[in-house]
């Protein structure tokens, strides 16, 4: 679940005691089709040498040579951040900001109370934002909302829906807006709506429709609601669904139990379906456009997986168990979160070195995102690269 929802779930999401780099790296480079799906003695040691086949299923994933504010659109982690046409827009408590590419300062441009939840997206040249229906409830999550619709042609704003108190979130994706409602036990479920070309609200795509990417996501989230022991036998979404379609042009990246220490990890395409194993792990720490970090079983370490490679590699090894949440991350940091110094830190990517950068006290919600270079956390500036 995205930062807002339940900071409770940290170290569910983190999966706390986290484990160590193996001594031998199994090759998890093969790809399966679900009709036959291998036994979990072949997925970590059968190989094969094909590598065109092996990565077949990742040619639509992100270019990594795209330019930084097209990924960083894209990134799920960074979704209290928007980029468009040279200017970056992000929301306060107080309203929208907005600044100029490579300014430090940011300007209010429309001031209103916003939700704790503080994405913002874009569809054309609108933003796309939540404001809470009274003004009284600016700092709760549970309440009743309103989308904005932002038209930056016009500097004009639109309230274009009344959103009950259950949801929580929201993602554009494909012509169509998901929200994110929450249920019972921390599951979560999505509805849309497609958008027209003037960005209005459309009809709600069902189930079946086969714009509605979501089907198996819902299809979890009743049997998780309901407690039902069969939800063991369904693949869990990592990331929120319609996010990780974005993030990672289409795709989405699942989880499925292996065992009481492990699961595995497979990448589906929302275009046919198809899917492939990737690896097994204790958890996924954070995932980018180009590769995921990941704790493996059986120790203090983390791993990186390579879509383009389509292998694994140790990352950053600890010399203790860590509780580690992660914030979000650019072209060359992981920001984290130390739960229990408590610390933000960041983790280079290209050297696995770790910085400490200010102790900090989270709150149960937070809006944070990094703009070139700099991390903000709830309005604040932690770093300064």
């Amino acid at each position: 679940m995205k930062k807002y929802l339940f900071l409770s779930l940290f170290i569910i999401l983190t999966a706390c005691g986290k484990p160590s780099v193996a001594e031998q790296q199994p090759d998890n480079s093969k790809t399966y089709s679900m009709e036959e799906l291998p036994s979990d003695s072949e997925m970590t040691s059968e190989l094969i040498t094909n590598e065109t086949e092996s990565n077949a299923i990742f040619e639509g994933l992100p270019d990594k040579e795209a330019a930084d504010y097209e990924l960083q659109n894209k990134n799920y982690y960074n979704k209290d951040l928007i980029y468009l046409n040279g200017f970056y827009y992000c929301l306060h408590s107080d309203g929208l900001y907005t600044k100029k590419e490579k300014d430090t300062e940011w300007e209010l441009i429309y001031e209103t109370p916003t939700t704790l939840q503080k994405g913002i997206r874009n569809f054309g040249s609108y933003l796309y934002f939540l404001t809470p229906a009274s003004i009284e409830d600016g700092n709760e999550i549970n309440v009743p909302k309103t989308l904005c619709r932002f038209n930056l042609d016009t500097l004009e704003v639109e309230n274009i829906m009344t959103l009950d108190k259950k949801v929580v979130d929201f993602t554009i994706y494909n012509d169509a807006i998901y929200f994110m409602v929450q249920g019972n036990l921390a599951t979560a479920h999505y509805e849309a709506y497609g958008l027209n070309e003037q960005g209005m609200i459309g009809e709600q795509l069902t189930e079946i429709s086969p714009d509605f990417i979501c089907q198996d996501a819902n299809e979890y989230h009743i049997l998780a609601d309901n407690n039902d022991p069969n939800v063991k036998e369904l693949k869990e979404e990592v990331l929120p669904t319609p996010d990780s379609a974005v993030m990672l042009n289409g795709y989405v990246l699942l989880s499925g139990h292996l065992n009481e220490a492990e699961n595995n990890f497979f990448l589906k395409s929302c275009k046919d379906n198809t899917e492939a194993f990737l690896f097994s792990a204790t958890a996924v720490f954070l995932v980018t456009s180009d590769g995921i970090y990941y704790w493996p079983e059986g120790g203090f370490s983390l791993e990186y997986y390579s879509f383009e490679t389509g292998k694994s590699t140790p990352f950053v090894s600890f010399e203790e168990s860590i509780d580690l949440y992660p914030l979000t991350y650019d072209a060359d940091w992981l920001y984290v979160y130390n739960i229990f110094e408590p610390e933000i830190s960041r983790i280079s990517r290209n050297t696995g070195t770790i910085e400490s950068l200010k102790e900090y006290e989270m709150q149960d919600f937070w809006n944070c995102f990094v703009c070139e270079g700099y991390l903000y956390v709830d309005g604040q500036i932690i770093n300064a690269s």
